[in-house]
Order: C-alpha cells, then sequence, then structure tokens
C-alpha cells in the first residue's frame, strides 16, 4: 500500500467536503477542529492512500464516483486472495532453504495453509474465502492435497468417517459431526509425503476473538464489524477454555486423516507451537503503556488485566497443545488422543521471542521507538506528518517487535470493508484487525523457518557437507 505524503482521511461521513480530504494549511486544519488545542490531534484524521487524483493533481469531491473508483482502484492486491497466504511466511522459507543448500535435493513444497482455518472449517471442510464476491468459498486442505496426491480424481474411492466437535464463534454449545472423506488407495498415490508442516490449534480455540478482547473494552464497540462477518469477533477466555476441551478430538481426526488419505506417519508430521505475543523488550507484560501501537483508533486499549487473563489462558493452551502431541508427558489429563497425536511438536523457536512481543521497544532505543509505533498524523498546528510521513513506512523493516501492531496492519494493507461508507470511523478499526494483526512478522516467520527447517532435515535425511542453518 502507498500513502500520500500530503494528503490525510477524515473519517467522518458528516465531512465529506474536499477541503477535510486535502487540509493543506495549519490555517484550515484550525478552522475545522477550532476546540482542539495545538499539540493534539483528531482520532478521525489518519494517513490516506495514495490516488489518482494526486497524482494527476487533482482533487476528487470525496461523496463522488471518481473518489470511490480511485480509492477502490488502490486497494492491496494478494499473490493468494482466497486465504491471503504469504511467501513470506515460514514454510516457504524452509523450502527455499532445503533447496538452495544442496544443488542435488529436489524440493516440492505444497503450501495449502488459509488465514483463519480450524481443523473443521479449513482442513475437514471448507471456508468462507478472505476476498472474493458472494459467498466464494475454499476447499477444505485435505481435499486439494487429496487431489494432488491421487492420480486420478477417480481414484478417490475409500471413504472414511471423522468425528469432529464443532461450534459457532462465540458460542460454547458443541455439536459432535460426523464428516465423510474420500481417499485413494495407497496404490494410486503419485508419491509418498517426506514431512507435513503444520500449525493448527490456535483458531480453534479463538486466538484473534482473545486479542480483541485484550484490546477492546466491549463486544459493542465492534458489534457492526460482527455483523458485517457474521461472527463474534470477541469473547473471553472462558468461552476458549470451553473449546480447549474439544481441541484433542478435533487433533485425532487430523491425525487419523493423515494416516488414511496420505499415509502419513504422525514422527513426520512437524507442529509448529505458537509464539510468545505477550512480552516487551524487559520481559514483562505488555500493557503498561496500553495505546503503544494501538492508536489507529480511540477504541484500542491494551488492558493488562485483560491480557493477563488471555495469557493464563494461552499458558494453559501451549501446555494442553504439548499434551495432545504426547499424552506420556507430566501432569497430563485423560485425553482423546491418548498416549498423543505422536507429532513432533516444535518449540525451540519461541525463547527467541521472549522479549520482542506486540508492544515491544528497541532496549538500544526505547523512546525513539515507541515514538515511531505510534500512528502517523497530522497534529493540530503543524503542516507535517508526525512523527514520520506515512509515504515512508516500510511493512517488511527490521523492528525489534517480532508480530504487527493495528498501527502496522492499518498501513500494510488498509484494507476497508464494504458493508458502510468509507469514511465510517469503523473502517479503521477493520483496517487495523484484519490485515494480520498480532500475528508474526516476515522476520518473525524467518525465525521460525530458522528452527523448523532443522527439524526438517532431520526428518527427510542429513544436513548437507559443510551444514547450514
Amino acid at each position: 500500500m502507498t500513502f500520500s505524503a500530503v494528503r490525510e482521511m477524515v473519517y467522518d461521513p458528516t465531512l465529506m467536503r474536499e477541503e477535510v480530504a486535502t487540509r493543506s494549511t495549519a490555517k484550515s486544519l484550525q478552522k475545522l477542529t477550532p476546540a482542539a488545542p495545538a499539540g493534539s490531534f483528531d482520532y478521525k484524521n489518519l494517513p490516506r492512500r495514495k490516488l489518482a487524483d494526486e497524482e494527476q493533481e487533482l482533487y476528487f469531491p470525496l461523496a463522488s464516483a471518481q473518489f470511490d473508483k480511485a480509492f477502490n482502484a488502490a486497494n492491496p492486491r494478494w499473490l493468494s486472495p482466497d486465504c491471503h497466504r504469504s511467501q513470506y511466511g515460514y514454510p516457504f522459507r524452509v523450502g527455499l532453504q532445503l533447496t538452495l543448500e544442496n544443488p542435488h535435493r529436489s524440493v516440492t513444497l505444497v503450501s495449502l495453509a488459509c488465514t483463519g482455518s480450524e481443523v473443521t472449517e479449513g482442513l475437514f471442510l471448507e471456508k468462507k474465502a478472505r476476498e472474493g464476491a458472494g459467498n466464494a468459498m475454499v476447499r477444505s486442505q485435505l481435499d486439494q492435497l487429496a487431489d494432488l496426491i491421487c492420480k486420478t480424481p477417480a481414484s478417490r474411492t475409500q471413504r472414511a468417517t471423522y468425528n469432529l466437535p464443532t461450534y459457532a464463534s462465540g458460542s460454547v454449545q458443541v455439536a459432535n459431526t460426523q464428516v465423510t472423506k474420500s481417499w485413494c488407495a495407497p496404490s494410486e498415490r503419485k508419491r509418498p509425503i517426506d514431512t507435513l508442516l503444520l500449525s493448527i490449534g490456535g483458531n480453534d480455540v479463538g486466538f484473534s476473538p482473545l486479542m480483541v478482547y485484550a484490546m477492546t473494552e466491549s463486544a459493542g464497540d465492534l458489534a457492526p464489524i460482527a455483523n458485517l462477518l457474521g461472527k463474534q469477533i470477541r469473547f473471553s477466555p472462558q468461552v476458549s477454555r470451553a473449546y480447549l476441551e474439544q481441541l484433542d478430538e478435533r487433533m485425532v481426526a487430523l491425525r487419523d486423516a493423515l494416516r488414511d488419505g496420505f499415509g502419513v506417519p504422525p514422527a513426520k508430521v512437524l507442529q509448529t507451537a505458537y509464539e510468545p505475543i505477550q512480552f516487551d523488550e524487559t520481559g514483562a507484560l505488555c500493557g503498561a503503556q496500553p495505546t503503544l501501537g494501538l492508536d489507529v483508533h480511540k477504541k484500542l486499549v491494551l488492558s493488562r488485566e485483560r491480557l493477563g487473563e488471555t495469557v493464563s489462558f494461552l499458558n494453559d493452551f501451549f501446555a494442553r497443545t504439548a499434551c495432545i502431541t504426547n499424552g506420556r508427558s507430566g501432569g497430563c489429563p485423560a485425553l482423546a488422543t491418548g498416549a498423543g497425536t505422536g507429532f513432533q511438536l516444535i518449540t525451540d523457536h519461541q525463547p527467541e521471542f521472549a522479549k520482542r512481543g506486540l508492544c515491544a521497544r528497541d532496549p538500544k532505543r526505547p523512546q525513539a521507538d515507541g515514538e515511531a509505533m505510534a500512528m502517523p498524523r497530522r497534529w493540530i498546528g503543524k503542516e507535517e506528518f508526525t512523527p514520520y510521513s506515512p509515504a515512508a513506512y516500510l511493512p517488511y523493516a527490521s523492528r525489534w517487535r517480532l508480530f504487527r501492531t493495528p498501527n502496522d496492519a492499518f498501513l500494510t494493507a488498509n484494507v476497508h470493508a464494504t458493508g458502510f461508507t468509507q469514511f465510517d470511523i469503523l473502517q479503521p478499526v477493520y483496517a487495523a484487525m484484519y490485515s494480520g494483526a498480532v500475528h508474526p512478522t516476515a522476520e518473525g516467520h524467518a525465525i521460525v523457518a530458522d528452527h523448523v527447517v532443522r527439524h526438517v532435515r532431520a526428518t527427510v535425511g542429513k544436513a548437507p557437507p559443510g551444514g547450514g542453518r
């Protein structure tokens, strides 16, 4: 996304006037916000995409079809619009590393990752596409993989049924759903799978709604967005704990499906544990500065208390995940997985994230880095954007924090919803929470890849002469 260095967007439908969009002088700023003192800013004023009218030295009226056309033409472009699959993700990096380190090795990497996927909607069942007209859907990842592995579609003659606990987002009413899949016989598979990279479970227990819970005071603040998406996007750890009790059943179904459909032994499944997100540069819990990286909207405030509740649940989630993979580890309750799925749970990357969480600043320059985490705005009485020009924002620049803040997400993709006007005050929240917020940065994925690749080498064969990371 490219932003204007001189124009801003005012999220206030009542002020849809050309002068509001341009605001080229301090005089006009003071005229439009007479009650605002110098040295402050209006939350409604945010960076604006660089549009065709600016490039042509024109000004399209805000209520015009010209403006809408130019704004939509500047929408983000996704290589994977249905799943927002990123080539900066750790699976791609692992595949590249394995290929480059040994010229005699042939690597076939198939990435089926799809943002928002659960074991149910995503792996076993189709899910709603991230982008696309109407009710566009994405086929289940297991069906996509079967199409690739089986010699012909007609060879998928073997049927197996799996029990999957299902529930609607935010509801604690659980149903047992029988899902039947069609697989091909081992003799009808094109080739075996050498290793399978897996990152699953966070969406099953509601990771994103939990983070929204930590960042907002009430669900009512985001009700229009939830209605637009057709699901709850904020709920407490108490709801997630109900989902956690069902996770082992889902993982049993996945283990069995990988065995039945593809002949993948559990030991060849490398399950990457999630990274700790909650620590600042000193190792303390985030929230000491509640709006750090979140001032894109005044309703976003990171509560230390609610974050503490969320982290308490996430620690239990991490422990339960370890038990689900290896039921013999100490203190595990009786689970449907019994002795465990047998997947390899990779956790050795987690310490590198311990002091580089969502709110972490560069310890060598914490004040300057903290200031740079603010949303760039044109403060009252000033001509230039502060603390920097949004046109200079670099989404993939190296930063101490290894997770994208809501501010980062707004400036990276600037996604706007089609369900309400472009100038609605909820658009910044939608853009801030939709485009990868509270997920690892490209640098974070690189760190994960450095660890995962070592496990892949051990699974598929010895490292090449001279070694490598």
